[in-house]
């Protein structure tokens, strides 16, 4: 980028090669925060899937299979299961 600052104008970079060098710099960026960040991404998903099964199975042992209550409750924490799952997997695809 100093390139830019080229006391001869003709060394200067034109406008096509500062779009390509910001659009490399910006490249190189992405690619390095998502390196660093999805290790850590995975972990928290797979904590979070890993706890909401947990805490569905200690419904259905806690609740006696007639209490409607309990079933609603086991519906909704099904569901939010169901979609943090698809969730995972679409967003690691």
């Amino acid at each position: 980028m100093l390139q830019c600052w080229d006391a001869d104008q003709a060394s200067r970079p034109d406008f096509t090669r500062l779009v390509k060098l910001l659009g490399d710099f910006l490249e190189a960026g992405i690619k390095e925060v998502t390196e660093l960040l999805l290790p850590l991404l995975t972990y928290l998903l797979t904590y979070l899937l890993t706890y909401l099964l947990t805490v569905a199975v200690y419904i259905t042992a806690v609740c006696r299979a007639d209490s409607a209550s309990c079933n609603v409750a086991m519906l909704l924490f099904n569901c939010v299961v169901v979609w943090m799952y698809y969730y995972f997997i679409i967003f690691f695809k």
